[in-house]
């Protein structure tokens, strides 16, 4: 199996990618701030499973792409509020984030 690729944000955009990504059988975790949002996508198949939080994605997927609305909250999902809270302080190195 593939190594698993992280996808924050599964919106109008973001659920046709991850399910493009799927169709190479590569598996994908998802992230949303509405989970009611990945339900229906976990139902899909057993290629997509859900991150609990930003810093389990991270630390779960070497390759994390983000399909978000604006630059502020790409911002905000890879460094917190904080600067310290988002999925890139758990990220192994040699992650790779596509935005």
């Amino acid at each position: 199996m593939r190594e698993r690729i992280g996808l924050v944000g599964v919106g109008n955009m973001g659920a046709p990618m991850a399910r493009c990504i799927v169709k190479t059988g590569t598996p994908v975790m998802l992230y949303d701030t509405r989970p009611e949002i990945t339900a229906p996508l976990l139902a899909e198949t057993n290629l997509f499973s859900a991150a609990p939080d930003l810093a389990t994605l991270g630390r779960s997927c070497r390759t994390i792409v983000t399909m978000l609305p604006d630059s502020k909250i790409v911002r905000r999902a890879t460094l917190g509020d904080d600067g310290q809270s988002g999925f890139a302080q758990t990220l192994a190195k040699g992650s790779i984030v596509v935005d």
